[in-house]
């Protein structure tokens, strides 16, 4: 599958053509005013002429909220795919190549990024979307039909604005790949918070201040958890409403969060990956506390009490299948960029007294008479990622799959292919997570390992794991990004007394062809600033704090 578009419904593609006589210089991009069918548009960042090239480019959101088109941004390829009645036009960053329905036009400017924004040029994408374009010099406006009512040209218009250096907004360094944030609502750890129980306003603006902050230090993308304990924080008709928007399990919060979550987050040019934790029912043991519609009243049969929790038993084919329904339904209703999971497969921490009570489930559901449970607990998890992103792929292949496991796979000194750490959790043998499979056989499109370790750390070696994670993905086309744990910073732990640790291990990242970006975990510690992070990061990925 090709790494993740975005889809987002957007307005007029502008253009301006900038005039070659001899005028006045041109005011700030500030002065320059929009009117699109005799209504003034709003810009969240100025439109500009492009130096050199004299081509006006526009930022998306300005065209992005009335004309009815459809755009799709892969992070990856840098192309933004622009759609409307019948016309598709590929613009790629950095390439002057574009195409117009599978024919290729050069132009002297494509779609760039700026201060933290997609823009396109204006001229290029009206002409192809049919939209009229009138520029007046004397009051540097520029007046847009889209046919849908009769404007006249005010005095003094007609004329083409003159090549003119206006100020440029910082660009936002965007060679380091992808920059995400996890932002969890389990227990509300991230967003929302619980003063915001059941107020809509309250916790839209509380999204929109993290995004702004996370943003500001140089974030591209967010990982939001829209289903902590199989629920969701959207309206669903398989699973209830999550508690932690209102205080209460299956109350209704009077708006879909997931909608505006994703409209907020398009709306600056950053993607959106919907994280779903895939086997928690609940995290508390007493399934008569959760609604009548939750999995675990729906279907007793499934659920297994394990550690005081309440998990779905990967191992019943039925209770995989309501899952990867549960999944689809967002990825099939939603503009969403990637579907994304958690290390929760099996839950960890089993004792030779304290076991998952999976028995009945192995001797059930063994048709292909797999000799150990453990092998049979990876053939359920393999099975599940496998149905899971060919569902994916059938469905919007342009959504990317990829899951975060734990950060080693296995030791060396119990598989000789495994990497040189003493990790008392592996993802293999704790979580039944069949990672190099997946890798592999290509069933997902990126891996997020969690290395939540320091450079210094002896036992679990930061380098030696992201340099073993690198030639797992080597040779495939499965993209590897790197967990890191900025919430270690200030503990005692070793390696964490310094928030150049982070910034340490970035810079190995660069040394790494393979590691195509980095995830944080989590927005709340990131937000925190822990020792000085904050103007560390902005350094690093070149933003203006």
């Amino acid at each position: 599958m090709k790494f993740c578009k975005w889809f987002i419904p957007i307005l007029v593609l502008l253009i301006l053509w900038p005039y070659s006589g001899n005028t006045p210089a041109a005011a700030a991009a500030t002065d320059i005013r929009i009117v699109l069918d005799g209504e003034v548009l709003s810009t969240d960042a100025s439109p500009y002429i492009k130096p050199g090239a004299n081509v006006t480019m526009v930022p998306l959101r300005v065209i992005s909220e009335n004309l009815g088109a459809q755009v799709a941004w892969s992070q990856v390829d840098k192309t933004a795919t622009i759609q409307k009645d019948g016309t598709t036009l590929v613009l790629t960053l950095g390439s002057p190549a574009v195409q117009v329905d599978g024919s290729t036009i050069n132009l002297e400017a494509s779609v760039e990024i700026s201060s933290g924004r997609t823009m396109v040029p204006l001229r290029f994408v009206s002409e192809q979307l049919g939209i009229t374009v009138n520029w007046n010099q004397l009051t540097r406006t520029i007046t847009l039909s889209s046919g849908s009512e009769v404007t006249q040209p005010e005095p003094g218009a007609g004329g083409e604005d003159p090549q003119t250096d206006l100020p440029q907004p910082p660009v936002v360094d965007t060679s380091n790949g992808l920059r995400g944030v996890w932002v969890s609502t389990v227990s509300n750890l991230d967003w929302p918070s619980k003063s915001s129980y059941g107020k809509v306003d309250a916790q839209k603006a509380e999204y929109v201040q993290l995004l702004d902050e996370v943003q500001a230090m140089g974030m591209n993308a967010v990982f939001v958890q829209v289903r902590p304990s199989a629920d969701a924080i959207y309206p669903s008709s398989l699973v209830p409403w999550s508690s932690y928007l209102t205080g209460t399990a299956g109350k209704d919060p009077g708006y879909d969060p997931l909608q505006f979550l994703i409209e907020e987050t398009h709306r600056r040019g950053m993607e959106f990956h919907a994280w779903f934790n895939p086997f928690r029912a609940s995290t508390g043991s007493d399934a008569s506390k959760l609604p009548a519609n939750h999995v675990a009243n729906q279907h007793p049969e499934w659920i297994v009490k394990f550690d005081g929790k309440l998990y779905i038993n990967p191992g019943i084919p039925e209770a995989r299948e309501h899952v990867i329904k549960a999944i689809m339904e967002v990825v099939n209703g939603y503009d969403i960029d990637g579907v994304h999971l958690d290390d929760y497969f099996y839950p960890t921490g089993e004792t030779a007294s304290k076991k998952f009570s999976d028995d009945t489930a192995f001797k059930s559901y063994n048709s292909k008479k797999i000799a150990t449970k453990g092998d049979w607990r990876r053939d359920n998890i393999n099975q599940f990622v496998q149905k899971l992103g060919q569902r994916i792929e059938a469905s919007k292949p342009n959504v990317s799959f990829g899951i975060s496991p734990y950060g080693v796979w296995r030791n060396k000194s119990t598989d000789l292919t495994g990497s040189d750490t003493k990790a008392s959790v592996t993802a293999y043998d704790s979580t039944y997570a069949d990672v190099r499979t997946w890798i592999k056989n290509e069933w997902i499109d990126y891996v997020a390992p969690q290395l939540y370790w320091s450079m210094t750390r002896k036992e679990v070696r930061y380098d030696l794991l992201a340099d073993w994670w690198a030639g797992e993905v080597r040779g495939t086309n499965v993209k590897l990004y790197i967990g890191h744990a900025p919430y270690k910073l200030g503990t005692p732990e070793i390696g964490w007394s310094t928030a150049q640790e982070i910034i340490n291990q970035l810079e190995y990242n660069r040394q790494i062809p393979e590691i195509s970006g980095s995830i944080f975990f989590s927005a709340k510690d990131l937000r925190k600033n822990p020792l000085g992070l904050i103007p560390l990061l902005q350094s690093y990925y070149g933003v203006q704090p």
